[in-house]
Parts: C-alpha cells; structure tokens; sequence
C-alpha cells in the first residue's frame, strides 16, 4: 500500500500493527520513503490482531494525534489492556470502519475503546464496529469514544455487548463529553452497565436505534 485512501497501507501481522502504532507516535518526522507521513496516512487491516493480555497504549499522541482512516475490514482487535483506548489523539477527519475490539480492559479514569479524545478532529466516523466482552477498570469510562470532535461524532451500525464499567464514577455507553452534534443510527445495547447512554451533548444531537 501506498497509504492514501485508494491504496492504504496493509496490515497483515501483530509486527507490523506495532510498527504502525509506533511510527505515527513519533511524529511528522517518521515517513516512509515517498515521504507520506505515517500519522496521516490510512491503514487496511488484513488480519486478526490477538495482544494476547498485553498492554498497548494507544495510537496518537497529544503532540502527534492520528489523521487518517482505519478500516478493520471485519477483523478483531482482542485481549489487549488499553490505558486510555485504542486511538488515544486524532485530529482532522477520521474513521474507523469495519472493527471489531473484543475482551479489552481500559485501566485509566476516563477511557474509552475506540477514541479517546477527538477534540481536535473536524469529525469522527465509527461504521460498522463492534465490542465485546469488554470492561472498565478506571472510573468514569465511555465506551465508545471519550472526546467528541469539533463538527460531530457519527456512530453508524454499532454493537456493544457484555460491557461492564467496575471503577465506579458516572459512565456512558457512547460518547461522554463533547460541545458538538452526536449521531448515532443502528446501535445495539446489549447488557452494558453503564450509567449513561451519553453526557454532555449538543443540543441537537440524534440516536436511532
């Protein structure tokens, strides 16, 4: 792959999801050889990703946040320990499409599993993903994404089940804290133990389920 969004960049082992994680944390200087920067390029997952209990702590930085698409392509992302969530900083638009995160336990206050903040991101785009058998070992968890982004959060076709919240605090299943829109069309809810639906929206936000 190429990394844009006609010919992302493949991603067919454990090996090379690391690489990538790595290598868009260290910043505008880490580029392939045509010169695209990882931190902004788009990925194709082509394989299940198994971390086997250990930790990962997160793609994006706060001074390096992620700007690109992701797509899982149906594939699973599973036993892994997240501190604050699978991408932790994203800026720009943004997507994740076709991702499944099955047993993951976040361990900071205030996670979440899929997006962390997007506060600096113009939208955040979640299609077609999935989780399951996941927990919440910190307070205050949101299940899906913790930061909203600048012009709305965009959950489409979505499943969440088996998804417990033991650190106590006020928790939600989608979105926790954002000034912007949240639009989420064919969710499904299954045994979640979350305090909340969602906190802190926009006004004009829209849920169909």
């Amino acid at each position: 792959g190429e990394g844009n969004i006609r010919n992302p960049y493949q991603i067919t082992t454990f090996e090379e999801f690391m690489y990538m994680a790595s290598k868009v944390n260290e910043g505008n200087n880490s580029q392939n050889y045509k010169g695209v920067v990882y931190r902004f390029a788009d990925y194709s997952l082509m394989t299940d990703i198994d971390f086997e209990g250990n930790e990962f702590e997160g793609i994006g930085t706060q001074s390096n946040p992620f700007k690109g698409y992701f797509y899982g392509n149906g594939h699973t992302i599973s036993n892994a320990v997240f501190s604050k969530a699978l991408f932790n900083y994203i800026s720009g638009d943004f997507l994740i499409e076709g991702l499944e995160l099955k047993n993951i336990t976040v361990t900071e206050n205030e996670g979440a599993l899929f997006v962390y903040d997007g506060s600096k991101g113009t939208f955040i785009s979640l299609n077609n993903i999935m989780a399951t058998d996941c927990k919440f070992t910190g307070a205050g968890g949101s299940g899906l994404v913790y930061y909203g982004a600048e012009y709305g959060t965009y959950l489409f076709s979505f499943r969440m089940k088996n998804i417990s919240y033991t650190g106590g605090g006020l928790t939600t299943a989608l979105v926790k804290n954002t000034n912007y829109p949240v639009e989420a069309f064919y969710g499904v809810l299954i045994n979640s133990s979350c305090s909340y639906l969602c906190l802190n929206l926009y006004d004009g936000s829209t849920f169909t389920f």
